[in-house]
């Protein structure tokens, strides 16, 4: 089984690291193929001796990028796209026409909002046209939660007519090797890291005045990983509300484990409807305290108060009530739901993740009627 992998870019991303996770680990052979931009991932790609593919450069839709997938798709059995870009749905949807007796898979890494992630009326019905094009020329949809194959179904129709399968994303090996015998301590200040894309749909302003607010009571500090569209406005806020003294920017890490070990609570305050959320599954692999807004798929890793915690509005008082909580928890609490949360990253393994991927694959490579 040979599989062909179509991406946008290579930078820094749970889709990113997931995809080079996959050519790691899986017992078939895999091609990962850059439509519009490389990046570090993509560079760690190449020095780890995966089969990586680009093809960038020039405008994001030509025709001679459309020749070059063209020949390249002849030498495998699946064409699987990860990204939701609306360039490549393109691609992919152009493949499908010429590229017969290849099986089609639209990898599916969020849910469907019913709008643009920055507004834009346009973008938005561009891209749910070319979605519903690309689910429709797909033999079978892979979801990477149960909230991502919901939310599709609600808003397309062509889908209940395909094969679609749920497949959770995994954490590394690497994180869930170095997280073993990581057990946070209880110290001052109280730790509190947020990794992720700095965007505003990620809700870090909320978390700023989440921080503002329980820096009243308590000693804490709070270190933020990841760089975005967001960077300059988060800065001005932390000034603005006077707590750029217990607030630290680390910008992008490729290598977030030092981060991971120097923490003790983790939180992801998202306000978009989040697929899955593999950020916080790594943070509970090294058994930090994980807060959550309830959204998308984040309440099936999160089962309030018993591994981590999910706030009860997406809103600045939520979160720092849920912080609150879990800085006031009893030892043995505390011990019980950092147990919990290393016990969720394992089920949430890259290793299940590849194996269940295989399985999906085979299966949809052996039902050659859909």
């Amino acid at each position: 089984m040979k599989v062909l992998n179509l991406l946008t870019g290579g930078e820094i991303g749970g889709i990113e690291v997931l995809c080079k996770d996959i050519g790691l680990l899986a017992p078939y052979e895999n091609m990962f193929c850059f439509v519009t931009c490389e990046g570090p991932i993509y560079n760690q790609m190449k020095e780890l001796g995966l089969s990586v593919y680009s093809i960038v450069g020039g405008r994001k839709f030509s025709i001679r990028k459309l020749k070059k997938l063209a020949a390249l798709v002849k030498n495998f059995d699946i064409i699987a796209v990860h990204h939701g870009d609306i360039y490549l749905n393109l691609y992919y949807y152009l493949l499908s026409k010429i590229s017969h007796g290849k099986k089609l898979v639209r990898v599916v890494h969020s849910c469907f909002e019913g709008k643009s992630a920055d507004g834009s009326l346009v973008k938005y019905l561009l891209s749910k046209l070319l979605l519903k094009k690309a689910i429709g020329c797909s033999d079978a949809c892979i979801f990477v939660s149960k909230a991502g194959l919901n939310s599709h179904l609600k808003a397309f129709k062509n889908l209940s007519k395909k094969q679609y399968y749920v497949v959770y994303n995994g954490v590394g090996v690497d994180k869930l090797t170095k997280g073993i015998n990581n057990y946070p301590k209880r110290a001052e200040p109280i730790r509190i890291l947020y990794i992720g894309r700095l965007a505003s749909v990620k809700g870090i302003s909320l978390l700023l005045n989440a921080v503002a607010t329980v820096k009243n009571n308590y000693n804490v500090c709070l270190t933020i990983v990841g760089d975005g569209p967001e960077w300059e406005p988060l800065h001005r806020q932390t000034e603005a509300i006077g707590i750029e003294d217990v607030v630290s920017f680390a910008g992008q890490q490729v290598n977030v484990i030092p981060y991971l070990e120097n923490a003790d609570i983790f939180v992801y305050p998202s306000v978009w409807e989040e697929v899955f959320g593999i950020s916080i599954v790594e943070a509970m692999a090294f058994g930090l305290i994980c807060i959550a807004n309830h959204v998308g798929g984040t309440p099936e890793i999160i089962q309030d108060g018993v591994n981590g915690f999910l706030t009860a509005d997406k809103s600045p008082e939520g979160i720092a009530d849920a912080i609150s909580k879990a800085i006031n928890l009893s030892k043995e609490e505390e011990s019980s739901i950092r147990l919990a949360a290393k016990k969720t990253a394992e089920k949430f393994s890259i290793t299940n993740t590849v194996d269940n991927l295989k399985e999906t694959l085979e299966e949809i490579c052996a039902n050659i009627d859909k």
